[in-house]
């Protein structure tokens, strides 16, 4: 049999069909490869674009809502691990949320956020 005519083992939905794999081999050029690159590409505009007040005074609230909790988690685990041995410590974490680790993103997050939707209006103010 050729390369192309090599039969996997796999059959399709019990259709008793076999497939076979072929190897498929593509080259693009530099022009191709820098057009593929910017196809979903985002403009520098798209960073000055103002987000509904509404949504996102919505979403404030929530993240608000999230790092409450967080905190909250944070602060327990942070009594309960003075009470524990080193052999105890080294568990307790595994597979479960780290607090402090989500605690940390939804900060950096909400600071961008509204650090964006600031110098964007701002900006808009100051143009329009």
């Amino acid at each position: 049999k050729q390369w192309y005519q090599r039969r996997v083992s796999i059959t399709a939905g019990g259709l008793n069909r076999h497939y076979y794999s072929i190897a498929i081999n593509c080259r693009k050029n530099e022009l191709e490869q820098k057009m593929l690159l910017n196809l979903h590409k985002k403009s520098w505009m798209e960073g000055l674009k103002l987000q509904d007040y509404k949504v996102h005074e919505a979403s404030n609230e929530a993240t608000m809502k999230e790092m409450l909790e967080l905190a909250k988690n944070y602060s327990k685990s942070i009594e309960e691990e003075d009470s524990m041995t080193a052999e105890q410590l080294a568990i307790k974490h595994v597979g479960k949320r780290d607090p402090k680790r989500h605690l940390e993103e939804h900060v950096d997050l909400l600071m961008t956020n509204n650090i964006t939707q600031c110098l964007g209006s701002m900006l808009s103010t100051v143009t329009f």
